[in-house]
């Protein structure tokens, strides 16, 4: 379900998740977004947790780490903010196609489905898309050796 989407973030409003694409906007009901993303991990045999332990890992990352939740279908979110953030939104990785810095804190995000997003704190989102773009070459290359 998450490979459909580029953003994914918490409508506090209507207590629901806000799953969007170039199409449009799906709405899920969840308790969080810790709550929900927890869920979609288990459905391929992988928990919030476990993920953010490996990544803290292999990536030596505490904060804003990425999730991978699958490798097939391609599912990595990657955090705009911290989880306690109430602006808190996850980037689907697997389905960007090209990210550049358009101002010292703006991002442009460029996704497989014509999608195009600005996003703020460019700098770091800059930063931490191109360290998860370097892990995912290495997991795929070790993966591909083996």
């Amino acid at each position: 379900m998450l490979e459909r989407f580029n953003l994914i973030y918490y409508d506090y409003l209507h207590s629901r998740i806000v799953l969007e694409n170039q199409a449009g906007q799906e709405f899920c009901k969840a308790s969080s977004l810790r709550a929900f993303v927890n869920e979609q991990a288990l459905c391929y045999g992988r928990s919030l947790q476990g993920c953010e332990q490996s990544v803290s890992r292999i990536m030596n990352l505490r904060k804003y780490r990425p999730i991978l939740i699958s490798t097939c279908p391609l599912i990595v979110l990657v955090p705009d903010h911290s989880w306690k953030s109430g602006d808190l939104k996850l980037i689907q990785v697997g389905n960007l196609v090209s990210f550049r810095m358009v101002e010292k804190s703006r991002c442009l995000l460029s996704f497989q489905d014509g999608q195009i997003l600005e996003m703020e704190e460019g700098k770091r989102l800059f930063r931490l898309l191109n360290e998860t773009l370097t892990w995912m070459n290495y997991i795929f290359s070790s993966q591909s050796s083996q």
